[in-house]
């Protein structure tokens, strides 16, 4: 099952944000923490377990995606800018999309158009996922490519372990505009405790980002890192 929705991409996608440069043509942004998307990012492990659990190649494709997208927005750029937008993913290939009790595998996992391509592997042994997969996404105007590795601990009461990711791309909007972007993220939960719903009550998640990239041919950059700190009620994070 496949939902096509509107997804903010954000360093796993590239930000491009519009920034004033200085005399040498670039800038540095201020970062600051975003603990919802710390939230977010416990919610699409569940999603990815849940997923897993019953199968479902496609889905755990969706969820390993999103996942990344809510971790790299853990620490974001503090000044409003210009974020791209696309629609999808839509991995549309259940063939190419294939899990087991063993792990997933991804073999050109992606949209029938080939906007959406995933490959590689998530392998599990007991509770703990160890994922190793390339990603690209080639539509009118966005051309981007990542890889994403890490080893979690995801059960019905824990989450524990390190994930991160790297990629760079390309943008034109068509407009004489063009926007060039690298990036990288990584995060480690730190026993992030779990109540009967799936929401995170203790623990905490270390997150980090590292960007850079031009708009225009001025250069403009931004890293940071934060610990969010869950509980102890469910939606408590800070």
């Amino acid at each position: 099952m496949w939902m096509n929705k509107k997804l903010a991409l954000a360093l796993s996608l590239g930000v491009f944000a519009a920034c004033g440069g200085d005399d040498d043509g670039g800038s540095s942004v201020e970062t600051m923490s975003n603990p919802a998307q710390a939230s977010a990012t416990v919610t699409q492990m569940n999603s990815f377990n849940t997923a897993f659990a019953n199968a479902d190649g496609p889905s755990a494709a969706f969820a390993a995606y999103s996942i990344g997208g809510s971790a790299s927005s853990i620490v974001a750029p503090a000044a409003e800018g210009q974020q791209a937008r696309v629609t999808g993913p839509a991995f549309a290939s259940p063939e190419g999309c294939v899990c087991d009790e063993s792990g997933c595998t991804f073999t050109d996992c992606g949209d029938e158009a080939g906007t959406w391509v995933i490959n590689g592997s998530i392998n599990k042994s007991g509770d703990t996922y160890t994922f190793d997969y390339t990603m690209a996404f080639d539509q009118v105007g966005f051309q981007w490519d990542w890889a994403t590795e890490g080893e979690l601990t995801i059960s019905a009461t824990l989450i524990d372990g390190t994930m991160s990711s790297d990629g760079d791309g390309v943008y034109d909007d068509g407009m004489g505009n063009s926007y060039e972007s690298s990036w990288s993220w990584d995060l480690t939960a730190n026993d992030i405790g779990l109540d009967g719903t799936g929401c995170a009550t203790s623990g905490s998640m270390d997150a980090s980002v590292d960007y850079s990239g031009s708009v225009n041919g001025q250069d403009y950059s931004y890293s940071g890192e934060a610990t969010v700190e869950f509980g102890p009620t469910c939606g408590a994070a800070q």
